[in-house]
């Protein structure tokens, strides 16, 4: 819109210039109140008198009278005189001249307008098409972000499952220990026998305590195995939270980005509006 107004404005300035130059006023309002009519009238009946002298008019001067046939009707012959004198021919021919390159100027201005909104268009074009793969971009971040939380949903299931799976292991470890303690009671009510039942006795505190070390042993493996396999759920289940936040913070991005461009193609389709308005 700044450049039409521009445009129009020169073109005012140039109009203004040559027909100025061209017919210059020779009184105002004014001086029509004031009475002064009657010297112009008198300096322009002079200078008609003055443009009825004879005169060589050479051919330059015949075809620029030919060119303003509308106020000298053909050339100039014996007993016809022209009202235009070289000096009034020379100032209509300059303005002739400048009036073809203000229309050549504006002839330019008009076709670097006309390729100026054909790019424009295509630019408006690539925008929408680039606005619409973002619009498909941001439906496939949409149902990633959905497949990820229904993938931390079962990670955490998955964790609930293995601390109740830890939890029993704890019970029956427990049982194991209350066993153990009783069978060292038993043992002990049953010291005070024969020695056969004392060298069992010592026999089943050998084979309990071989137990004992054993079961130990497997409850510390299964205790390790339990951790592990629980610390090795935890460490997933933060893999994928990472993974789902990563994806989330680059669906942010994208969509700030979206927004981004559709700001500026908003922009950019309401400047062509009032463009075309203007």
């Amino acid at each position: 819109m700044a450049t039409t107004n521009s445009g129009v404005k020169q073109s005012e300035e140039l109009d203004h210039h040559w027909v100025e130059k061209l017919f210059s006023p020779h009184f105002t309002f004014q001086d029509l109140l004031e009475g002064k009519l009657k010297t112009e009238e008198s300096s322009l009946a002079k200078r008609i008198s003055r443009d009825e002298q004879p005169m060589a008019v050479d051919v330059e001067d015949k075809d620029s009278c030919e060119m303003l046939k509308p106020h000298c009707p053909g050339q100039i012959h014996s007993g016809e005189k022209c009202i235009w004198n070289e000096q009034d021919i020379s100032t209509l021919r300059a303005a002739l001249t400048e009036l073809e390159r203000d229309r050549w100027r504006l002839q330019q201005r008009l076709r670097s307008s006309d390729e100026q909104f054909k790019s424009e268009r295509e630019e408006r074009r690539r925008l929408e098409e680039l606005l619409e793969e973002h619009k498909e971009l941001l439906g496939c971040s949409r149902k990633e972000a959905a497949r990820h939380a229904l993938v931390v949903k079962a990670l955490k299931m998955e964790v609930y499952q293995k601390d109740a799976q830890l939890q029993k292991l704890a019970k029956q470890s427990e049982e194991k220990a209350e066993e153990a303690d009783g069978l060292r009671a038993k043992l002990r009510r049953t010291s005070d026998g024969y020695r056969q039942i004392k060298q069992e006795h010592s026999d089943l505190a050998w084979e309990l305590e071989k137990v004992k070390a054993q079961q130990k042993m497997e409850e510390a493996r299964r205790v390790e195995e339990a951790r592990l396999e629980y610390q090795a759920s935890i460490e997933r289940l933060q893999k994928g939270v990472e993974e789902a936040r990563a994806e989330l913070r680059a669906e942010k991005e994208r969509h700030g980005r979206s927004l981004t461009a559709l700001e500026l193609l908003r922009r950019h389709y309401n400047h062509q509006e009032i463009i075309k308005l203007c």
